[in-house]
């Protein structure tokens, strides 16, 4: 006799391929593994006629159909590729549906709660003058995070810094502007290590004069010096929720749809330890053109990769970044770790096809501008 929980797939549409985001590989994450603890099956489709190659099971049992989006991106085009089949939809959603309108079940983060601790943390510390930071007005993550940021912060006209023209743009516009700012909520992480790297040029005391925060909780951004507070907003805790969701649909047919919402939850670390900040006007420091602020923050098209890399690869991988970063040779890097130099030399290439570098200190460099050492080390034990 087949076992309940072994009739039960989970097909998950492989579109997700174009979006390989580090937030969408913890997604993933947790829903393989929850699934694998559950024993359920996950298939991976591109199709309706890969849907329909287990026809079998199909008629069975019912299943879930688990469809990764972009930010700005509506699920109904997906979703009509896979219609009339005996699919239960669910999607990692971005903002809230129309339960009237949209006929599936989703997932998503609680952008609101979110929110609500970031300014609630930053008032706490004596921050009154609060900007919000690199928001893309095409993406619904980021049109949900102003609607509670001016809900929240109480003001209908914040302070917003428009991520439109790029992340250089966006930081000339900050470090021109007039008003005093004392705390900031950089939409996530990747656009607030970057901006910290500018800030050190400005002001190397910028830091005890303006907080900051992020959201996403990268281990990029634990390992940077100073080390960002971030708010976690628990994506493979959401791929476990699918699963979780999976199988109340599943067992419960009077139920036709259902929607959790996941709690975020708040990563204190360097950049709001200060308290009662005085705030920072950058229209009265020493202008930083455009130019110079894409110099410093250049190699951040390479942050997705190290972040996929500091979570995912192996201890030698890992080692041998930080023997780099130390600024040691092969064959020091081989002995301590107790392999071959050729084994080694194939770990080297393998990270310099992932950055697109050509050789050792070029990767050592870029490690050693975004990366703490010391943090890195005890990361890895």
């Amino acid at each position: 006799m087949v076992k309940r929980s072994e009739r039960m797939p989970i097909f998950i549409d492989r579109r997700m391929d174009q979006y390989p985001t580090c937030w969408n590989r913890a997604k993933l994450t947790g829903l393989v593994e929850e699934a694998a603890k559950r024993r359920i099956k996950c298939y991976f489709v591109g199709s309706r006629e890969d849907v329909l190659t287990y026809a079998d099971e199909l008629q069975r049992e019912p299943s879930s159909l688990v469809l990764f989006l972009a930010s700005n991106e509506e699920p109904s085009n997906l979703l009509s590729e896979y219609v009339g089949l005996p699919l239960s939809p669910i999607v990692f959603a971005h903002h809230i549906h129309n339960m009237l309108e949209d006929e599936f079940s989703y997932v998503m983060s609680d952008l609101a709660g979110a929110m609500r601790e970031a300014v609630g943390l930053l008032k706490a510390r004596g921050c009154r003058h609060l900007a919000l930071f690199a928001v893309d007005f095409k993406s619904n993550h980021d049109i949900c995070r102003v609607e509670s940021f001016k809900r929240i912060y109480g003001t209908e006209e914040p302070l917003v810094f428009d991520l439109g023209n790029g992340l250089v743009d966006c930081i000339s516009e900050l470090v021109s502007c007039r008003d005093r700012i004392d705390g900031l909520i950089c939409i996530n992480d990747f656009c607030a290590l970057p901006l910290m790297r500018v800030l050190d040029r400005l002001d190397p005391d910028w830091n005890a004069k303006m907080l900051m925060l992020g959201f996403s909780d990268t281990t990029l951004a634990a390992l940077h010096k100073p080390a960002l507070t971030s708010v976690s907003l628990n994506y493979e805790d959401g791929g476990r929720a699918v699963v979780r969701l999976h199988r109340m649909l599943a067992k419960h047919e009077d139920m036709a749809h259902l929607h959790f919402i996941m709690k975020s939850s708040l990563l204190l670390r360097d950049t709001t330890e200060a308290a009662f900040p005085p705030g920072m006007r950058f229209s009265e420091m020493t202008p930083v053109s455009d130019a110079e602020i894409f110099r410093l923050i250049c190699t951040r098209k390479h942050f997705m990769m190290l972040e996929n890399l500091l979570n995912y690869a192996d201890t030698v991988t890992l080692r041998l970044m930080l023997g780099l970063m130390d600024g040691k040779t092969a064959d020091s890097i081989s002995k301590e770790l107790f392999i071959s130099k050729d084994g080694l030399l194939y770990h080297l290439r393998k990270l310099k096809s992932a950055f697109g570098m050509e050789n050792a200190k070029e990767i050592a460099a870029f490690l050693c501008t975004w990366i703490n050492r010391d943090a890195l080390e005890s990361y890895i034990h």
